[in-house]
């Protein structure tokens, strides 16, 4: 007699981290630009070249680019000073192993630029990595037995969710951008973020649709300080080996590099050359179908057994909810005109016993009423009612948002957050099981047995050493039946 094993193969996520990171640098202005009077604002883009694996912990390596947007001496102009932060950051992650698939992706917190003197300043940019490992798992799932026919089997059957390919794939998005009416006399702060909207799976490969999206700080030909604002929607087919239809994709994009720079088209006129290095780290799921062997007896000898956990993800339930939300943001004098702001979630969002919590960064550039341009950032938290079970893979996107100015600014936008329902589970799987004596005989053809109300007819069974179905035959239950139900039942005698 021994146990029918097979194997369960997935990729497990073995290690996962959420980590921060500040980085500083003091930056001189340029001997080709005039003294610096005060910082208006700063901006920054973060971009990760390597992501690198090692013995109990993970690697990684980019570049935060800050522009600081600062006020010329005597003059209402704004110019910019430039500071590439290189960075490496080291996060302890226990178990992993060098030959782990390694994904992590970096969002910033804040940035700030303070001046030291009006040819020197300082920048500093807070980082929020999220970094997750995945290797090759397998483990043997007792399903039967095999014997002689005397042993009983109670098998459990139920969806298990599994992570069966994960992958990096790196592409590159390229778009000339028209100018339209903005007359772009010199730029001043580029940025650029990518932002997945869907994934599908095919066979053998996943099609990415996402946005990426372009803000470009200017002055114009008369001085003033404007914004360009431009969408690149793009769509990406990566070869996945093994994908199937019906998985389903959890895609996070992140930035390898990203060019904006002013150019000609063929008909001469000025666009935006835009080259975007995009890397795109996705984890494929599946839900199969697991048997289990719960428990297992025999009507010829005792039997001795054994039972072990088996920990699972339940299959996911499709969660969204909406919030709109309103924040008034006090200003250093009344605002004029808004010439620049931008949402984002820098933090992702956090499940909460109430909820789940997104903390949105609010960051607006407006000139006030005495003509200077000031900066304004602040952190609006928002609460979203939880999902059913535990939250998987949380994403929150903002739209319908719009910034008024008077004598504060005033913030609209609706907060969407979404992810999966679901949960972990539980079950006992039998792990051993041992013969031992043969049962003795009983001539009596029939035992009649009163029995409290919640036996299952599983457990009346195996405490008799008799086989269900020969229980139903017996009482003239279904075969389906469960429970014997109320009163006296006849239990089949040892053969």
């Amino acid at each position: 007699m021994e146990l029918i094993r097979e194997p369960f193969r997935t990729r497990r996520l073995t290690a996962e981290a959420y980590t921060t990171q500040e980085e500083t640098a003091e930056a001189v202005v340029a001997d080709a630009n005039p003294d610096a009077a005060r910082i208006a604002d700063a901006v920054a883009s973060v971009t990760i070249r390597d992501r690198l694996p090692r013995e109990g912990a993970a690697e990684i390596r980019g570049t935060v680019r800050v522009c600081a947007l600062c006020i010329e001496e005597g003059t209402e102009r704004l110019m910019r000073v430039e500071v590439p932060l290189s960075f490496v950051h080291k996060v302890e992650l226990p178990g992993l192993s060098a030959d782990a698939e390694l994904m992590c992706d970096a969002t910033l917190t804040g940035v700030e630029a303070r001046l030291l003197n009006p040819r020197k300043l300082s920048v500093r940019a807070g980082l929020r990595f999220h970094t997750r490992a995945y290797t090759d798992a397998e483990e043997l799932l007792t399903s039967g037995v095999r014997d002689d026919g005397t042993v009983q089997e109670r098998r459990l059957s139920f969806p298990v969710r599994a992570a069966a390919l994960t992958g990096t794939k790196s592409f590159t998005v390229i778009e000339e951008l028209p100018l339209e009416d903005a007359d772009i006399e010199e730029p001043l702060a580029k940025t650029a973020e990518a932002a997945p909207e869907s994934a599908v799976c095919g066979e053998g490969r996943v099609t990415i649709r996402g946005n990426a999206a372009v803000r470009v700080l200017y002055n114009d030909s008369a001085g003033l300080v404007r914004a360009y604002r431009a969408q690149i929607p793009f769509e990406q087919a990566a070869e996945f080996p093994g994908a199937g239809e019906d998985m389903r994709a959890e895609v996070t994009l992140s930035l390898k590099s990203a060019e904006i720079e002013l150019a000609d088209d063929t008909a001469g006129q000025k666009v935006l050359s835009v080259t975007l290095g995009v890397c795109a780290e996705t984890v494929l799921y599946e839900t199969r179908s697991v048997t289990l062997l719960a428990d297992a007896y025999s009507t010829a000898y005792e039997t001795e057994t054994a039972v072990s956990p088996f920990v699972y993800e339940t299959p996911e339930e499709p969660w969204t909810e909406s919030v709109t939300v309103e924040e008034k943001a006090e200003t250093v004098c009344p605002v004029g005109r808004v010439v620049d702001w931008q949402l984002s979630v820098p933090g992702g969002a956090e499940t909460l016993p109430d909820g789940v919590q997104v903390t949105v960064l609010f960051r607006a550039l407006y000139a006030g009423d005495d003509g200077l341009v000031y900066g304004l950032s602040r952190r609006i938290p928002v609460t979203v009612p939880a999902p059913p079970g535990r939250a998987q893979e949380l994403a929150a996107t903002i739209t319908d948002a719009s910034v008024t100015g008077a004598d504060a600014l005033t913030v609209r936008f609706t907060l969407h957050a979404s992810g999966a329902g679901g949960g972990e589970a539980q079950t006992d799987m039998l792990s051993s099981i041992e013969a031992g004596e043969a049962l003795a005989g009983d001539p009596d053809t029939a035992l009649i047995l009163r029995f409290a109300a919640d036996e299952s007819l599983w457990t009346l069974a195996k405490a008799y050493h008799a086989a269900p179905e020969a229980i139903r035959a017996l009482n003239d239950l279904p075969e389906d039946a469960e429970s014997p139900g109320p009163g006296a039942v006849l239990i089949p005698a040892v053969q």
